[in-house]
């Protein structure tokens, strides 16, 4: 079983306080693997990389925003549309789609038939259930808008959770180092050569 925090950091900009509210959320994942993007979409085709490689099939997403991303049915894959991806992809895989408001729900973008395919597996509310199982993964969107002070405080947890990730370098040389992070996303996080976090720029892979 492979469970995915899914977090878009512009949730928290609406919470009362948000680098609180964020550090809660962090503290409970403690994941042993971390993927970090500028959106969902990119975060996405990082979990398909993983998937390839045998590390990742998730069967639960809790998916922390402010939108489900669930808008269309687009084939190419889009920051709208990527959770119905997710939800395509891996047919198993249950969401939970966690925000502050969820007056807008997929079953008003999506047609009946997809939305049909894809329901049973999808749940939302403004908090986590009860019995979500703990991630093995946490995937963070960084996103263009979100404040300086919760980026900052979304990479110090990638670089806290260091240690954990050596969990992974055994794998590292069989698959042509697909967790090496590139020189921008390493210094802002303060890691070294060695340390396994999916990375947005430098390992775009081929679908």
């Amino acid at each position: 079983m492979h469970s995915i925090l899914d977090i878009d950091l512009g949730y928290f900009t609406l919470a009362a306080k948000p680098l609180d509210t964020l550090e809660e959320v962090l503290a409970w994942a403690r994941a042993p693997m971390t993927v970090v993007a500028e959106d969902h979409a990119e975060a996405v085709l990082r979990w398909k990389r993983l998937a390839r490689h045998g590390l990742l099939a998730p069967t639960h997403v809790l998916h922390v925003d402010g939108h489900h991303d669930m808008m269309d049915t687009n084939r190419k894959i889009n920051p709208v549309n990527a959770m119905f991806h997710v939800l395509s992809l891996w047919p198993r895989c249950r969401m939970h789609w966690m925000a502050h408001d969820t007056l807008d729900q997929p079953d008003m973008w999506l047609d009946q038939a997809a939305w049909t395919a894809v329901c049973n597996r999808f749940s939302m509310g403004q908090h986590r259930p009860a019995a979500w199982p703990t991630p093995t993964v946490v995937s963070i969107a960084l996103g263009s808008y979100t404040g300086e002070n919760l980026r900052t405080a979304a990479l110090r947890y990638v670089s806290a959770c260091h240690g954990v990730h050596q969990l992974h370098r055994g794998v590292r040389h069989r698959m042509h180092s697909p967790f090496c992070p590139d020189r921008r996303v390493r210094a802002q996080c303060g890691l070294d050569r060695g340390s396994h976090v999916e990375t947005l720029q430098g390992m775009t892979p081929r679908l």
